[in-house]
């Protein structure tokens, strides 16, 4: 049996966090489980430019993001 990785990820200021292209609710997020392997995240926030990440989740470990976000120019 694999075991589920688990993430925590907080932006500055709080926006709204996708995992490989699908919303999994507005920062912060934490101890959420995910499948082991590559994944894509984004923090999205009106009137800021999108941050976006790579991770590769390990297995039964956590991983923990802070992700700042810029104002959009």
């Amino acid at each position: 049996v694999v075991r589920d990785g688990r993430l925590s990820i907080t932006s500055n200021p709080p926006g709204l966090v996708y995992l490989d292209d699908a919303p999994i609710g507005r920062a912060p997020i934490r101890g959420r489980a995910v499948s082991p392997g590559e994944h894509n995240i984004q923090v999205r926030l009106q009137g800021y430019l999108p941050a976006e990440t790579d991770v590769n989740i390990q297995p039964g470990k956590e991983m923990s993001l802070v992700i700042p976000l810029a104002l959009a120019p």
